[in-house]
């Protein structure tokens, strides 16, 4: 089975519901868990999604919460 790396940038504009490429990251994702279950995702983007998302997010439990929605989309 192969495995589909999914990017920070992926990531960054799925979790970013104002993002110009939101829908099509979206679409992709759903692509990748219909065609091959469970991406690929480095830890080291999961550093940059918590960095450009927590730090300057004044409610750390929204930005808690946007992260769960992710994980629990990767499962």
């Amino acid at each position: 089975m192969k495995k589909i790396f999914l990017d920070a940038n992926v990531v960054i504009d799925y979790l970013d519901s104002s993002a110009e490429d939101h829908t099509n990251a979206k679409e992709c994702l759903e692509i990748i868990r219909r065609l091959y279950k469970k991406p690929f995702v480095s830890p080291f983007t999961f550093l940059i999604v918590n960095f450009i998302f927590g730090n300057p997010m004044k409610d750390k439990q929204v930005h808690k919460r946007r992260m769960q929605t992710f994980l629990l989309a990767l499962k």
